[in-house]
């Protein structure tokens, strides 16, 4: 779901790691593009039912403590608002696409990733 002409597109990044959450969004913040950081599954899940408008993309990390990213999205796909909501799945697991085909997800990253492939990958979604 891109933004509409004009409008820059926000993506919920949900990650455990401050570290890698911190760089996540300064890469997209210098690439335009605005984002909301949360810690888990759940936060996530208060994020999109409390916000005034739904992300345009959503970072997901697979591995978390408390709701994990297969939590998550459970619930997304229980949810028919947010089912359109594009997911780009974040994981050190070395089955990775298996995981991203079982979850009904349209794109993962392998951590560590290169930032520019992260950067080109979040463009497809939000160009």
């Amino acid at each position: 779901m891109p933004p509409t002409s004009g409008t820059p597109c926000h993506i919920l990044v949900v990650e455990d790691d401050p570290a890698i959450m911190m760089m996540i969004q300064l890469l997209l913040e210098m690439r335009g593009y605005s984002s909301t950081a949360v810690a888990d599954g759940e936060a996530a899940i208060n994020y999109l039912r409390e916000a005034d408008a739904l992300p345009s993309l959503i970072l997901l990390d697979l591995q978390m403590p408390g709701m994990d990213g297969k939590g998550f999205l459970a619930i997304r796909q229980a949810t028919p608002e947010w089912q359109a909501i594009p997911v780009i799945l974040l994981s050190a697991t070395q089955e990775i696409t298996a995981v991203q085909l079982q979850l009904d997800v349209q794109a993962s990253i392998r951590k560590p990733f290169d930032p520019e492939s992260m950067l080109n990958l979040v463009e497809r979604f939000c160009s």
